[in-house]
């Protein structure tokens, strides 16, 4: 898994195409796999690792206005 992650850092190759030449033949199962030995899919993975030939980093993810979240629960309790 090692080769996958290091193809997922430094290529842009399809994510199926790194599937097969790491010996897999269902992306389920590499996917899953993939998943127990980093704790995340391969693709948010290439995301955070991916090495940019620009230096650039990736563009910061806007966080959520509070009046964009959705609104707490309210809980009813009716007695017996």
């Amino acid at each position: 898994m090692r080769a996958a992650r290091e193809m997922l850092e430094k290529s842009d190759e399809p994510v199926t195409r790194l599937m097969f030449d790491c010996g897999f033949i269902s992306k389920s199962n590499f996917n899953r796999e993939f998943l127990r030995l980093t704790g995340t899919n391969p693709t948010d993975y290439r995301r955070r690792h991916q090495t940019r030939p620009t230096g650039k980093a990736p563009a910061p993810q806007p966080a959520l206005e509070p009046e964009l979240l959705p609104a707490p629960r309210k809980t009813l309790f009716m007695s017996p």
